[in-house]
């Protein structure tokens, strides 16, 4: 019977230089590192970058399921804010969102805030602004710092600011439902029925024209103020 880890793998990817690399686990307390060959870290790299998704391979030895600043139980869906160096993790069946300082990484590292509980010791799943119920997939817009959450039993998909965190703070926006206290699935243009994931569409490219002269524009233009990333799908 397999067993399920609860647990999250950030591997290092060390062996571009020829070092051998390492594995850091998130979610448990085990200390020993995993040495991993390119073989294995290629299928998980992301095109044109050195820098790897996370993985769940089966080499930490502690897969214990808790309700706690450090621990899972049942992970599902990431998501990597590349500015803010933070790992914002959906903890299935504690129905909550745990948020990880990355910029570094050590085994068995503690959340900062958490979304979905007002506490890291409660796990109770909720139908209100600031509950979850099974969140499955999550993605950040760096842009306008919203994270948006798939609440899979809720039937709706949730956004939060989070340019700052606090435990349990109230989402800012719901789809898939008409208020924050309706949870019934539909199949209607703007309702949901058991959302897995999210998926945010990269803002469009800044173009300018070329200009005969320098000129000094009276407001920002688009580039200047920067484009907001898109949600483009709820599955």
């Amino acid at each position: 019977m397999r067993t399920a880890r609860h647990e999250v793998m950030a591997p290092d990817v060390s062996w571009v230089s020829g070092a051998k690399p390492k594995t850091r686990a998130i979610g448990q307390p085990h200390q020993t590192p995993l040495g991993l060959s390119r073989r294995h870290l290629e299928p998980i790299l992301a095109p044109d970058s050195l820098y790897p998704l996370v993985i769940h391979p089966p080499a930490f030895p502690s897969s214990t399921a808790a309700v706690t600043q450090s621990q899972f139980r049942g992970p599902r869906g990431l998501s990597f804010d590349a500015a803010g160096t933070r790992l914002f993790v959906a903890d299935f069946a504690n129905h909550r969102v745990m948020v990880f300082d990355v910029a570094s990484i050590t085994n068995s590292e503690i959340a900062i805030p958490v979304l979905g509980q007002p506490n890291f010791t409660a796990a109770t799943s909720a139908r209100r602004q600031s509950g979850m119920k099974n969140p499955h997939g999550v993605s950040i817009d760096p842009v306008s710092n919203r994270l948006f959450a798939a609440d899979t039993r809720n039937h709706r998909a949730t956004s939060y600011d989070v340019a700052t965190i606090t435990d349990g703070e109230n989402a800012v926006n719901v789809l898939g439902q008409a208020n924050f206290t309706s949870g019934s699935a539909a199949t209607a243009q703007n309702r949901l029925s058991s959302p897995n994931g999210v998926a945010l569409s990269p803002p469009p490219p800044c173009r300018r024209r070329p200009s005969p002269a320098p000129t000094i524009p009276s407001t920002p233009s688009r580039c200047a103020r920067g484009a907001n990333s898109r949600l483009t799908e709820v599955t």
